[in-house]
């Protein structure tokens, strides 16, 4: 079959953009808003099919500089993507056949963000009315797009409000990771499975702040986009609402920022999102330093978050198609930086396979641009995977496995779906027609294949129990002896009085210096007194009688005082108060603890609780669990350890040993909580009306040190089990 006469299409816009080392003429198509960019020596061969011309012809021109074979193929290439036509209505081969135009997405295939119909920012009033377009001859000293007198304003007053936020950050730093963290740990309390003890108007409140935060940086965001492309003289197509997993912000489309000629003003408008959010971060640093606890103070902490940390990780990260990647485009020179490095990882299999590596093009930068796709579709998938968890574990909690599985499942199948139909749009056009009829149904497949698989990929499951932590090494400290309480001295727990005690010290001490007095005289006078020489081993057997008396008042004393080992530390008993009838009485010796300094003076009678002595940097857990449980528990098991303020998985823990019997008693504080319920009290706690065995965690160093005798909720990570069992066993339940 003859091949057609062929013609550059007449309503192509076109602009001559300057990149890194080189320049590019750009093509945008009107009609489906795409954007094609060539080289010089491309764009002449392009310029020549202005008034139709046969392939033949360019052929026979082009003989010495280009291969008929190379020419035809990237002819093939430009009719594809619409930029060639046929005029004279000859029939072409599917090869040369332009791609029709693919329709717009329906909202339920990307639900996560939902692009409500926009308007173009031009009715929004003078903010964003756009400069005179720029042409490409026009020099570029002397462009439209140069801000004069609100360029030296913008960058000073933004300057001065960044530098304030550093300096409130910097003196508050501790405060706003707390504040931060109270909110995270509420945030994620349906994913832990807390419902009763976080409260649902704490998570009603968080979730309403999280809402806020994300809906004010992204407003900000997409606005700072549209006003930066409009002023330096592009043109913000398309302004509206979207709805970004469920909270309503903006879009704006400036693509038409590729036909702005300077580089410098493409980095700009790329590049003014984040610049937004960063400025946005800092005036929400000023509101939370200047409000108190509220909905204000901890939208403005969140939106310090999702403003800068979330920003970086997102929207300036090159690995994904956001801000940071047009800039890393334009920064290095490459348009089109995920379709090229997509090439290149594909040219770079092809050689490998065939074993010719040594056909490689000279134009690109071959090993960075594979090392980039690689990085860039491994963080889409992480990405992705952080994504589809949490939703599953959100999904979980409220609603079930049954539902959490398949929703999670299909949404992760149709992103993935949506994934594969761009890379195989992008990718060669097979010339085999069942080759090009197999390529969608066999992706689809595909990801059905890898979902099965996922779905019987064993996965971590875990039990929620109530813990108590403990000083490593805890050992509980009780009065020896009665006495009164004296002030605290170094190494030393509690030091007690008891004058009557210390009296008879005292008085064996005199005792015993009078008979060395006594002794030594008797050496001095046996010389004119020879009969005293009888009387000194009387003397020297008083004197280890009343020694050895002494040192039983010393160690008794000595009882009085109760002592730290090598490394420890003394932590607070629980709170004392008067008893009903010392109050009726009016007459009470201490409340409190033993250690408050108030008590100082006060009488404490034997075996009261002074404190508990153990490890200052090392924490023990004691998990109490039921028994239709415990089969599942075995030695070195990990367990994450919550804490109200520290993000969730910060204190982990390994099981160290489990109890070979049910506990008689648990302590009081796990029955105060509501973990436990108990039927009466003992010694020194209470009896559970059910079954529970303990479980000692060791918690690891490198976490967090939480405080002594803490209430919290742990988890128990178990064997893993594929979601497919979990979610037949919950249908079978």
């Amino acid at each position: 079959m003859s091949i057609p006469r062929l013609q550059l299409r007449r309503d192509l816009i076109m602009r001559r953009i300057s990149l890194r080392d080189r320049c590019v003429w750009v093509l945008k198509d009107p009609l489906s808003s795409a954007f094609h960019f060539f080289d010089e020596a491309e764009f002449a061969i392009l310029r020549r099919l202005r008034d139709g011309v046969s392939f033949a012809t360019l052929a026979t021109r082009y003989r010495d500089r280009l291969p008929p074979a190379a020419l035809a193929e990237f002819l093939s290439a430009a009719t594809r993507a619409g930029i060639l036509i046929t005029p004279d209505g000859a029939a072409a081969s599917p090869a040369w056949r332009p791609a029709s135009r693919r329709p717009q997405p329906a909202w339920w295939k990307n639900p996560l963000a939902i692009r409500l119909p926009g308007i173009t920012p031009d009715r929004l009033g003078a903010l964003f009315r756009p400069t005179p377009a720029i042409d490409a001859s026009h020099d570029a000293r002397h462009s439209p797009g140069r801000l004069h007198g609100i360029a030296r304003v913008i960058p000073c007053a933004v300057a001065a409000i960044v530098v304030v936020a550093v300096v409130v950050v910097g003196m508050n730093q501790q405060a706003l990771i707390e504040d931060f963290a109270a909110a995270g740990s509420r945030l994620v309390a349906p994913a832990n499975g807390i419902h009763g003890s976080t409260g649902a108007s704490p998570l009603t409140n968080t979730l309403l702040a999280f809402a806020i935060a994300i809906a004010v940086t992204k407003i900000f965001h997409e606005l700072a986009h549209a006003w930066v492309c409009q002023k330096l003289g592009g043109r913000c197509r398309e302004i509206g609402v979207l709805l970004l997993f469920g909270v309503p912000c903006l879009y704006c489309d400036v693509s038409e920022a590729w036909l702005m000629p300077r580089r410098r003003d493409r980095i700009l408008v790329s590049a003014a999102g984040v610049l937004a959010e960063w400025i946005v971060a800092a005036i929400a640093v000023i509101l939370w330093a200047s409000t108190r606890s509220g909905l204000l103070h901890d939208v403005s902490a969140l939106i310090v978050v999702v403003a800068s940390v979330s920003t970086l990780l997102v929207n300036a990260n090159p690995l994904l198609r956001y801000d940071g990647y047009y800039i890393l485009s334009d920064a290095v020179g490459v348009p089109n930086l995920a379709h090229e490095a997509t090439l290149a990882i594909r040219q770079t299999w092809a050689s490998w396979v065939s074993g010719d590596r040594t056909s490689q093009s000279a134009a690109l930068p071959r090993p960075w641009l594979v090392a980039y796709g690689i990085a860039s579709w491994i963080y889409r998938l992480v990405i992705l995977c952080m994504i589809g968890w949490l939703m599953f574990s959100f999904l979980k909690a409220w609603f079930g496995i049954g539902l959490a599985v398949p929703v999670t499942v299909g949404l992760v199948s149709l992103v993935l779906r949506q994934r594969m139909n761009a890379q195989l749009a992008s990718g060669p056009l097979p010339t085999d027609a069942v080759a090009q009829r197999w390529r969608r149904p066999a992706a689809s497949a595909a990801i059905l294949l890898a979902s099965g698989l996922v779905l019987c990929i064993p996965l971590p499951h875990s039990l929620r129990v109530g813990s108590l932590i403990r000083p490593s090494g805890e050992r509980p400290l009780f009065a020896a002896a009665s006495g009164m309480i004296m002030p605290r001295t170094s190494g030393t727990a509690m030091r007690l009085d008891d004058w009557r005690l210390r009296w008879k010290e005292l008085a064996s001490l005199g005792r015993i210096a009078e008979l060395e007095s006594e002794f030594a005289a008797t050496r001095i006078d046996r010389v004119d007194r020879p009969s005293l020489s009888i009387t000194q081993p009387v003397v020297a057997s008083q004197i280890a009688s009343e020694r050895e008396h002494h040192a039983t008042l010393v160690s008794r004393l000595d009882q009085l005082r109760c002592s730290l080992g090598p490394g420890e530390k003394l932590y607070a008993p629980p709170s004392r108060q008067p008893t009903r009838e010392e109050r009726m009485a009016g007459r009470w010796g201490w409340t409190g603890t033993p250690l408050d300094p108030d008590n100082v003076g006060a009488t404490l009678t034997q075996g009261t609780l002074v404190g508990r002595a153990g490890s200052p940097d090392r924490r023990t857990a004691s998990l109490y669990v039921p028994e239709q449980s415990i089969d599942n528990v075995r030695l070195g098991q990990l367990v994450r350890v919550g804490y109200r303020g520290l993000p969730s998985g910060s204190v982990r823990g390994h099981v160290e040993s489990i109890s070979a019997d049910p506990v008689d008693e648990v302590p009081e504080e796990i029955v105060a909580s509501g973990w436990i319920p108990n039927n009466s009290s003992g010694s020194s706690g209470t009896i559970p009306s059910a079954v529970h065995y303990e479980v000692v965690v060791m918690i690891d160093e490198a976490s967090p040190v939480l405080p002594a005798r803490l209430v919290t909720a742990a988890r128990i990570e178990f064997a893993a089990a594929s979601l497919w069992s979990r979610w037949r066993k919950w249908f079978r339940q």
